[in-house]
């Protein structure tokens, strides 16, 4: 019978002897307490964190471009409506509710609005 091992720091356990979350968002943030594997929360929102900022470098350069086609054409309506979403894009990471959930799977489900999915 072929054993499967997790790596969770410098230990190799047993996958067969602990029991790991449904979750596998957040596979760096694991950590072992006994035989059960959690999810550490704090480092589990900096990898989503970073996640949303991988995502929105894309969308910062698209809003770029928006905003400085508004400035040369002089629309001002155009202008608000991109410094808006830059001030978005910028304010994302730190979304309130990132650092309001408090289990995996609620801070799975966090993602800012108008942000697109991440892949």
């Amino acid at each position: 019978m072929t054993k499967t091992y997790i790596k969770m720091g410098v230990d190799t356990v047993d996958a067969s002897t602990v029991t790991s979350p449904a979750n596998r968002d957040f596979r760096n943030a694991w950590q072992l307490n006994g035989t059960v594997i959690e999810v550490d929360m704090v480092a589990a929102r900096v990898i989503h964190q970073d996640k949303i900022r991988a995502v929105r470098s894309a969308e910062f350069a698209v809003n770029d471009v928006a905003l400085q086609d508004a400035m040369v054409d002089g629309d001002a309506t155009a202008k608000t409506a991109a410094v808006a979403r830059r001030d978005a894009l910028r304010a994302a990471p730190q979304d309130a509710t990132i650092a309001a959930a408090t289990t995996p799977e609620e801070l799975s489900a966090v993602w800012p609005a108008g942000l697109s999915a991440a892949d």
